[in-house]
């Protein structure tokens, strides 16, 4: 009986520590990238109270962090055009911020790249010998 009763708090301690388990945010991909702006998005934890995120610059240094996310995106403002950013997510499994994740995989993203139309029509006029007037076909954009 002893044996027995030994095996199922053994079981119960194992259960509630495998319950206790903070993990980390998966499915990372960015969506709405513009030149300056993206979102980024995560799948949902069952257990999170709140997440937070870091993003750079791939060649920065620094990171840059916003904390207490109540929801599974974050739009990511003031982005650099034509730029690579990595990010991660973590996971606070309660309010008091104890109980975390790791950091979720990096992702990537790299922010639009301006476009600008090539003018047409190209042509001269008023030329002297020190000047002269260029002229195109204006193009919309």
């Amino acid at each position: 009986m002893k044996k027995y009763l030994t095996t199922i708090l053994l079981l119960l301690i194992a259960k509630i520590g495998f319950s206790q388990q903070c993990l980390a945010p998966t499915g990372l991909h960015a969506t709405n990238i513009t030149m300056y702006s993206s979102t980024v998005n995560w799948a949902s934890v069952n257990v999170a109270h709140h997440y937070r995120i870091k993003y750079k610059d791939l060649g920065s240094a620094n990171w840059i962090n916003f904390n207490n996310i109540t929801t599974t995106s974050r739009n990511l403002p003031a982005l650099q055009p034509s730029t690579t950013y990595i990010w991660q997510a973590m996971t606070y499994c309660d309010s008091s911020g104890t109980m975390t994740s790791q950091w979720s995989v990096l992702d990537t993203f790299t922010s639009l790249t301006p476009q600008c139309p090539t003018p047409t029509g190209l042509f001269t006029t008023n030329i002297s010998p020190v000047s002269a007037d260029a002229n195109w076909t204006g193009v919309s954009g």
